[in-house]
């Protein structure tokens, strides 16, 4: 087992090791970015998704943007994380 740190994806709530997400972090009152050195610090705790379109399209599916960052879904953020990971693949 790794000594890494582990973290659950808001997607599958599966967990894997922090190094193998995608960090989103909610900087404003309205907006949430991708953190890809996983270190910003936001206005609320940050969440992580598996590096797979699938789990994004699972978190959206549970309005984990509304209820985990309280925020209305974010379409900026939602594009930006579909072409993160579809460039992953």
């Amino acid at each position: 087992m790794s000594n890494s740190p582990r973290r659950k994806c808001l997607g599958c709530n599966q967990i894997f090791d922090k190094k193998d997400l995608v960090r989103i972090v909610r900087i404003s009152e309205d907006k949430c970015i991708i953190d890809r050195e996983q270190k910003a610090n936001g206005i609320s705790k940050g969440g992580y998704l598996c590096k797979d379109l699938t789990c994004l399209k699972k978190a959206i599916k549970k309005n984990v943007f509304t209820r985990y960052f309280k925020l209305s879904t974010d379409e900026v953020i939602i594009s930006d994380l579909k072409n993160e990971l579809e460039n992953n693949e």
